[in-house]
């Protein structure tokens, strides 16, 4: 009797099978580390600014307050806002060397938009870091924490800005990513009888900086 000759029809089967299974599982891979390096790239410019441990209490912190602060040098009533807050008579945040009372807090943890507005801060293309941000007319405080660290963030809505309280670094916001904030700000957290305009004001006083420092502020003093 003759050998059985082998099947090449199915051996060629066999060999197609795992050449596909090698194709999908090299695809998964490339896919994961294409991931990998956007997670990590996406904010390399906010870390060496800002500090990598703040970029990432920023993104993973599992409690956030807002806090609604005085100009400088006033004592204002707060606001009608439509929900529940807590007054605050002690607290102050220092922003450019000067102590602002904090007229008020509130748990802004969740809800519509939170996610998108959290990533947005923790994202570099939603900066212009070749601005030179001016000075910044402060009127809130978003406050990232877990239980040893916390992270500061002050807000211009109107011009754009944001300042991390600690560092003192001033980063200016593109367009669309003010926008955003502005929506998400309106909706959350600001009061009726403040308006945030659409479009930034050019006629604001200039202050002298860079973008990679936005001043010397203090760490903020705050009492919970």
């Amino acid at each position: 009797m003759k050998p059985a000759e082998p099947d090449i029809n199915e051996a060629s089967n066999s060999w197609s099978g795992k050449l596909a299974i090698l194709v999908i599982f090299g695809t998964a891979i490339g896919m994961a580390a294409l991931a990998w390096w956007f997670q990590y790239n996406k904010n390399d410019e906010l870390g060496r600014r800002w500090g990598f441990p703040t970029v990432r209490l920023i993104q993973n912190a599992p409690q956030a307050e807002l806090w609604l602060i005085a100009p400088a040098g006033a004592s204002l009533p707060p606001p009608d806002f439509a929900s529940p807050v807590e007054v605050i008579e002690s607290a102050q945040a220092t922003i450019d060397g000067q102590s602002r009372n904090v007229l008020e807090k509130r748990d802004i943890i969740g809800g519509s938009g939170w996610l998108h507005a959290r990533n947005l801060l923790n994202e570099d293309y939603n900066y212009d870091f070749s601005a030179a941000p001016a000075a910044g007319e402060w009127a809130y405080v978003l406050v990232f924490r877990n239980e040893t660290e916390r992270v500061f963030l002050a807000f211009d809505l109107e011009h754009g800005l944001l300042q991390e309280l600690s560092s003192g670094t001033t980063l200016q916001l593109n367009e669309p990513a003010r926008l955003v904030l502005v929506e998400f700000f309106d909706k959350r957290v600001e009061p009726a009888n403040v308006q945030i305009s659409e479009q930034p004001n050019a006629d604001r006083p200039d202050k002298q900086g860079d973008s990679g420092s936005g001043g010397s502020a203090d760490s903020p003093d705050q009492t919970d």
